[in-house]
């Protein structure tokens, strides 16, 4: 409030909100970074044992799974640390082809109703993995998801990519973020509901049959329910000077 008799700023266009809004961003970033350099080893771990099981899915799935050689000349097949029989695991080409689909879905869906470029809905995609290994680390061992962290993450990580305009790179922008925050707080929901029914000795592939049941049912539903929303108060889609949240 002391900008405009200062002499530091325009009448009426001081605020202490518009002093502090950078600095406290700066500060958000600050934190994002450094959480995730404090859990380096975390972060470490959980891509070495996401790689460790993506190679194993693959040597079983093409029937080749290797075999090392034993100090005495043995053969002996590579360890599968998952406790769970293989009839129940949930096999390689349903979450690899879903994963294939929902990617090429995105990319659609960001391109031609937001006209966000191909090229960052991938990225978003890829960042989306290695940020959602975060969030599953950081709420096991402290029950928080850190979305808001991750998001901010993301947001300065396109904060440079062209755009035509500063609101069509503000919507890219704030669209990546999004999508991987959202790919965080489903990967810790899916895990959370995969320990408990581990807990109770459920079948992974019963569990992901009914998940995939559920979403065919709830993604429709939130769209049509969020249309009807939209229509009943248009401010929340279309800039307005009138809004009945103030």
């Amino acid at each position: 409030y002391l900008s405009t008799p200062m002499g530091w700023g325009k009448p009426g266009t001081g605020s202490a909100q518009s002093w502090w809004f950078w600095p406290g961003i700066a500060l958000m970033l600050f934190t994002a970074f450094a959480e995730l350099m404090v859990n380096w080893r975390s972060l470490a771990g959980a891509v070495r044992d996401s790689v460790k099981s993506i190679v194993l899915n693959a040597r079983r799935a093409v029937g080749k799974r290797k075999e090392e050689t034993g100090g005495e000349g043995e053969k002996r097949e590579v360890e599968d640390l998952d406790p769970v029989k293989e009839e129940d695991q949930v096999p390689t080409s349903w979450w690899g082809g879903g994963l294939c689909v929902s990617a090429v879905f995105s990319c659609f869906v960001m391109s031609y109703f937001f006209t966000v470029p191909i090229y960052q809905s991938l990225l978003s995609i890829i960042f989306a993995f290695f940020l959602s290994l975060v969030g599953i680390q950081a709420a096991a061992e402290t029950d928080i998801n850190p979305i808001s962290t991750l998001g901010k993450v993301v947001q300065i990580a396109f904060a440079k990519f062209p755009a035509a305009s500063l609101m069509d790179l503000q919507r890219n922008n704030v669209l990546s973020a999004a999508m991987t925050s959202a790919s965080a707080s489903q990967a810790v929901d899916m895990v959370g509901d995969l320990k408990t029914g581990h807990l109770i000795n459920a079948s992974p592939k019963s569990q992901f049959l009914a998940q995939l049941v559920g979403s065919a049912f709830a993604i429709p539903i939130s769209v049509v329910l969020f249309l009807v929303f939209a229509k009943a108060y248009p401010c929340i889609v279309v800039v307005s000077d009138t809004c009945e949240f103030g």
